[in-house]
């Protein structure tokens, strides 16, 4: 211990007489400006020049990093748009294989609307869409997905109740189910993967759009 403290002392000491020499190197601005003042033309305008210089090259700095965080942030653009309509393209050859056919549904625990009952009612799906409402890229500290992307759309199914083939008014037994769906996907080997899924509380109305119901009574079914 009492050789420890005295090497600590010791350093102490020694930096106590050098302090006093080099503040008497360091220049006050005070000083420099009044150097500035004193100096010839011609060393004004070289100063001059190389503080233009200077900025100059902080400048075009600065406008490198902007040009490349606006090309990484379309290039992520891009492959996030990418990932998402390879997910629906998935999920529309999934649906088409159950077009005209009865939907299997529990909606009645699904949905904001208590009016629907529990007990099952037959729909026929005659179409469906994917809607995308928005995505957002965010910056992770993780190495191995340094992105991740949150997107929101709606999972929308257009149904037609079974009624008898008699009926006169085929509109009236149109119905329209749509379900929010939230993605998470993660940057990871050059692109964006599905990493999760979630579907929240359904809306269920009656009628559909103008244009799926012409499309609706244009086709035939067996």
């Amino acid at each position: 211990m009492k050789i420890g403290a005295k090497l600590i002392f010791s350093a102490a000491i020694s930096l106590i007489f050098i302090l006093p020499a080099f503040s008497q190197d360091v220049k006050s601005e005070a000083e420099r400006i009044k150097e500035y003042i004193k100096s010839s033309p011609e060393e004004q305008a070289r100063t001059e020049n190389m503080k233009e210089a200077f900025e100059k090259a902080m400048r075009d700095v600065d406008t490198q990093k902007i040009k490349e965080q606006e090309q990484l942030t379309a290039e992520l653009k891009d492959d996030l748009k990418l990932s998402i309509e390879q997910w629906i393209h998935r999920q529309s050859q999934e649906k088409a294989h159950e077009l005209n056919r009865f939907v299997k549904q529990d909606w009645y625990k699904l949905s904001r609307r208590l009016e629907i009952s529990p007990v099952q009612t037959d729909y026929y799906l005659r179409d469906f869409e994917y809607i995308v409402i928005k995505g957002d890229i965010l910056k992770t500290d993780s190495l191995s997905a340094p992105y991740k992307a949150h997107v929101s759309m709606n999972e929308i199914l257009y149904l037609e109740k079974n009624h008898a083939a008699s009926i006169s008014y085929r509109e009236n037994y149109f119905y329209t189910v749509s379900t929010p769906v939230s993605l998470i996907l993660e940057f990871r080997n050059g692109r964006f993967e599905v990493t999760s899924l979630d579907r929240g509380m359904i809306s269920f109305s009656k009628g559909v759009p103008l244009n799926i119901e012409a499309k609706i009574k244009k086709q035939n079914f067996n």
